[in-house]
């Protein structure tokens, strides 16, 4: 039996292709950015947002748009999804936590009591923990290796 020969066409083989070209559109007073919610990429400079492909045209037109009111068009888009909204309480905001564990995220919050899972904690003492030995070790070897010259 012949294994079956599958043809491709690669669309993009390196999807952050983007951030590089957009990126050397800059020059010393301007900086390019991202709306991810709708991938579009904008370059800001001298206070006008400057649309850099078609889903930005899409968002602000050909001719970009001033950055308060870019700053605005946000606003309008994405204030009703912030933490602690409905959006948010409704679970629609993503994230891993069950219903149960987003109210006592959100009860937590509002009294400024700390959360008692210490599983994070641990982890990060961990890893410390492990950087510092390898730190270590590494220093130990370098050391042996120049006292033997």
């Amino acid at each position: 039996m012949r294994p079956q020969l599958i043809a491709y066409t690669p669309a993009d083989r390196n999807p952050r292709a983007h951030e590089t070209d957009y990126a050397a559109r800059t020059d010393g007073g301007s900086v390019v950015f991202r709306e991810p919610q709708l991938n579009a990429w904008y370059r800001l400079a001298d206070g006008q947002v400057v649309p850099l492909n078609e889903e930005a045209r899409a968002s602000v037109g050909a001719g970009g748009t001033g950055l308060a009111s870019y700053q605005r068009l946000v606003h309008q888009r994405y204030a009703d999804k912030m933490p602690g909204s409905a959006y948010d309480e409704g679970g629609y905001a993503g994230g891993y936590a069950t219903g149960a564990g987003r109210a006592r995220v959100a009860a937590d919050a509002h009294t400024g009591s700390e959360a008692t899972d210490t599983t994070p904690v641990v982890a990060g003492v961990g890893a410390g923990a492990f950087a510092v030995a390898g730190v270590a070790g590494g220093l130990l070897v370098r050391r042996r290796r120049l006292a033997g010259r």
